[in-house]
C-alpha cells in the first residue's frame, strides 16, 4: 500500500513538474514575441552608444519569474516592482495587464511606456502550432496622456 501511494505521489509530481516547465517555456516564448514586436522597435530606449539599453518589465497584476529565458539584443529584461518605476528613474517599460495562456491560445494585453507622457497600447492573441505560438492577431494604438 506504501508503495502504491508512493508512486502515485511521484507520477503526479511528474506531471506537476512537466506542467510547470512546460508553462515557464511557453511564457517565454510568447513573452520574446512581445519583446521582438517590430511595431515597438523604433520606441525602445538607446544607450549612449546607439545600442539597446536594458528592457525594463514591470511586475503589477502579471508576475514573471527572474529567470526567464528571454532577451533583446543579449540583455535580459530587468522586472522591477511598480513602487521601483514610479520613482521616476525608469522612462521606458512594459506593463503586462494580461497574460493568459491555456493549451493552445494565449491572449496578451499589455502597456509599453516609452517616455513621459507616451505609451503604446497592444493586444496580442497567439494559438499554439505544435510546439511553437503563433500570433494570429494584433492590436497597437498610441496613446498619449499622462499617467
Amino acid at each position: 500500500m506504501f508503495m502504491k501511494n508512493a508512486l502515485i505521489t511521484l507520477l503526479l509530481l511528474g506531471l506537476f513538474i512537466q506542467a510547470t516547465a512546460q508553462s515557464r517555456a511557453d511564457q517565454a516564448d510568447i513573452l520574446q514575441q512581445c519583446l521582438d514586436l517590430p511595431t515597438l522597435q523604433p520606441y525602445f530606449p538607446q544607450d549612449g552608444t546607439g545600442g539597446l539599453r536594458r528592457l525594463c518589465i514591470a511586475q503589477e497584476k502579471t508576475i514573471f519569474p527572474d529567470n526567464l529565458l528571454v532577451a533583446k539584443d543579449g540583455k535580459f529584461p530587468a522586472y522591477l516592482t511598480t513602487a521601483q518605476v514610479d520613482g521616476g528613474e525608469v522612462s521606458a517599460y512594459f506593463l503586462f495587464k494580461e497574460f493568459e495562456i491555456n493549451a493552445s491560445l494565449a491572449t496578451v494585453n499589455f502597456i509599453y511606456k516609452y517616455n513621459e507622457t507616451d505609451k503604446l497600447l497592444v493586444v496580442m492573441e497567439f494559438q499554439k502550432s505544435g510546439e511553437d505560438w503563433k500570433v494570429i492577431k494584433s492590436r497597437i494604438e498610441k496613446d498619449s496622456q499622462s499617467f
